[in-house]
């Protein structure tokens, strides 16, 4: 039996989280067993005790003052007491050898013990010593109304799996019947001698608990709210309890810091920590109560410490004086109850007013039911009406207007029967006027009587009739392309340069040539690459290149500006080609190039790829025209300022802004 298996909880039934405030702290001891003669199974089992209202017969005040006297012995012992500093105290059990700690006590020992506690009190006992206090223990539980179902349970004697295996926890019915009260609630739990001491007068017990888990440089024990958990646990409060603050201040710290996962060892070593600090003001108050009776008990020597002689204790002990004598006697079963009862009315009440408002509910939503139901019936019976009206005026109109196109048809038919007889009746006479006086066609008065000439081919002397076919070349059938007209311009200097007042939109004619050529642009990205532009100087077929077709397997410029508009140009979504000027001048610089080529294109012209060569070639010669030189790097250094010359000037081009880049768009 180590130190580290006993620990303390509220065992306490749990309530509802409205209910928080009402739910009573009950401390219970629970000693942890994980194998012995009774479980050899290897599994844990848990035996707990709770206080007594009687103060020489409570457990847990025996065992708080024999914890005082381990840690902190009055007299010199032949075994050293554990430091907390030290931590291999985990390895420490509770009852040991005289020479050491770390070695259990023996069953030799153990008996020699027990029977020279059996002789002082003057009992008999048949069978073996040590099992003396397992006869009178079941005897007792069976005396305060435990069941045999309970006792076997809590005694850990005939128990079955159900009992080893899935209701193995805590259980502390048995242990609240024999400390005295009723049907082992923790409802009927009270205690006269409940009285909270002063946190200065708890620190002094144990006081090495504050400082065994709040070193920051002991890493592997260090926990931040240690203090503030151990003040919760000695005011008998959820040790939770003001958390939230101080965890928005060490969430940053937690997030930095890599998760630590506590062992075994670990967690065991905290909860005896614990333990000791609700057994402070278990020590405190057994002992103004001790003290106060002055009899055999308050003689002890462990009442010889220093904390029971300080100032702080012995107003404790005037603040408990006072207390058990205006507290009355322990409560009847009729007030303990009534709590209980008054939260099942509270309950009941609730659910019948819960039950009330779900029938109003339903009969509101019956009612509207019931109503939508009726208009709907009403609705259909209208549209079916107005159906049958639309279908009787839709089969009239189709009836009139069937007469009146038969009608017309019989008026067309007699008008052309009449016409055909009418024409015969002319064949017929022109036929036999032919044979009596041998006229021809193109004589006489045959065509105008048939109404195959004009008013002047009838006036007398006029040609009759004349067609000449000559031979078409197929050239001709196909209409020559207007003719290609450079306007001229003149600048500064008295150089021609060839321009277009409209800006050809080559990004249409080029989206239909590169689906003629089976060339696609590629699908638009989930996500926005990262895009540069060929540094300059290029040449003018690659600036056209990149611009309208890309290069390097990346979308034309065209394309990028249809996608993401001008988001893919900023400085953060681009890569910097150019330090000097950036990417936005780059990229100005070759949409200025550009929208000079197109320029020389004529507007509204069917184009091929030899005109945009074409064109590419003349704004090329011009430029070097310009320069005075040959070299690519030469005229391109020049190519703003004179773009911008020939031009037009930078309001000009604003105006044109909008009309440029929607002509750009394949």
């Amino acid at each position: 039996m180590r130190l580290i298996d006993l620990f303390g909880q509220n065992v306490a039934r749990p309530v509802r989280k409205d209910r928080e405030q009402e739910r009573k702290f009950v401390l219970g001891v629970v000693l942890m067993t994980r194998q012995g003669k009774m479980n050899n199974n290897g599994k844990i089992r848990y035996n707990v005790v709770v206080r007594n209202p009687d103060v020489e017969a409570c457990p847990v005040g025996a065992l708080a003052f024999y914890l005082l006297e381990y840690w902190l012995p009055t007299s010199s012992s032949a075994a050293p007491p554990p430091r907390v500093e030290d931590h291999d105290w985990v390895n420490y059990h509770l009852l040991s050898k005289s020479t050491t700690r770390t070695s259990e006590i023996r069953y030799a020992t153990q008996y020699k013990q027990t029977r020279e506690v059996q002789d002082y009190l003057n009992i008999g006992v048949k069978g073996k010593a040590t099992h003396l206090s397992r006869r009178l223990g079941a005897f007792l539980a069976r005396l305060t109304g435990a069941t045999h179902e309970d006792i076997s349970k809590h005694g850990g004697w005939g128990t079955n799996r159900l009992i080893t295996h899935y209701l193995d926890g805590v259980d502390a019915s048995v242990a609240l019947q024999m400390a005295g009260f009723e049907n082992g609630r923790t409802e009927n739990f009270w205690l006269e001698r409940n009285v909270i001491p002063d946190l200065e007068l708890q620190r002094m017990v144990f006081p090495f608990i504050e400082r065994a888990c709040s070193n920051p440089e002991d890493k592997k024990h260090y926990d931040p709210f240690w203090i503030q958990t151990i003040d919760n646990i000695m005011l008998d409060r959820s040790i939770f309890y003001g958390r939230q603050e101080e965890n928005i201040k060490i969430k940053k710290i937690k997030k930095r810091a890599a998760r630590k996962v506590l062992s075994d060892e670990a967690i065991s070593r905290r909860r005896h920590l614990c333990l000791l600090a609700h057994l402070r003001k278990v020590i405190l108050q057994d002992a103004a109560v001790f003290l106060l009776a002055e009899n055999k008990s308050s003689r002890h020597p462990i009442f010889k410490r220093e904390v029971f002689r300080s100032p702080e204790f012995l107003a404790f002990k005037k603040l408990m004086a006072e207390t058990l004598a205006h507290t009355s006697l322990r409560p009847s079963n009729l007030t303990s109850v009534a709590p209980v009862i008054q939260r099942q009315l509270e309950a009941a009440n609730a659910l019948i007013s819960q039950q009330t408002s779900r029938q109003q509910t339903m009969s509101t939503a019956i009612s509207k039911i019931s109503d939508n139901i009726e208009r709907l019936q009403v609705y259909q019976d209208r549209r079916a009406l107005h159906a049958e009206q639309r279908n009787q005026y839709v089969l009239e109109g189709v009836v009139q207007g069937m007469g009146k196109v038969n009608d017309k048809i019989d008026a067309l038919v007699k008008s052309l029967a009449a016409s055909l007889s009418d024409a015969a009746g002319r064949m017929t006479s022109i036929t036999q006027e032919q044979e009596q006086g041998g006229l021809s066609i193109t004589e006489g008065s045959v065509l105008p009587r048939l109404g195959l000439l004009s008013k002047e081919q009838e006036a007398p002397g006029a040609p009759i009739l004349s067609l000449q076919l000559s031979r078409v070349e197929e050239s001709s059938l196909v209409a020559p392309p207007p003719s290609i007209i450079h306007p001229r311009c003149h600048d500064d200097s008295g150089h021609s340069v060839k321009t277009q007042d409209k800006i050809q939109a080559v990004a249409v004619v080029i989206a239909h040539y590169r689906r003629e050529r089976g060339e696609v642009d590629p699908p638009m990205p989930r996500h926005m690459p990262l895009c540069t532009l060929v540094p300059r100087p290029n040449t003018l077929e690659g600036v056209w290149q990149e611009w309208f077709y890309g290069v390097n397997g990346s979308p034309s410029v065209v394309t990028m500006d249809s996608w993401y508009s001008n988001l893919w140009r900023s400085e953060k979504n681009s890569a910097n080609p150019d330090g000097k000027n950036g990417f936005a001048g780059l990229y100005l610089f070759k949409k200025t190039i550009v929208q000079s080529v197109l320029r020389y294109i004529p507007d509204n012209t069917p184009i091929d790829m030899a005109m945009i060569a074409q064109a590419l070639q003349d704004f090329q010669d011009m430029l070097k025209e310009d320069c005075n030189s040959c070299s690519i790097a030469a005229y391109y250094k020049l190519l703003p300022k004179k773009v911008s010359k020939r031009f037009g000037s930078s309001e000009e081009k604003e105006q044109g802004k909008g009309k440029v880049k929607a002509k750009e768009q394949p």
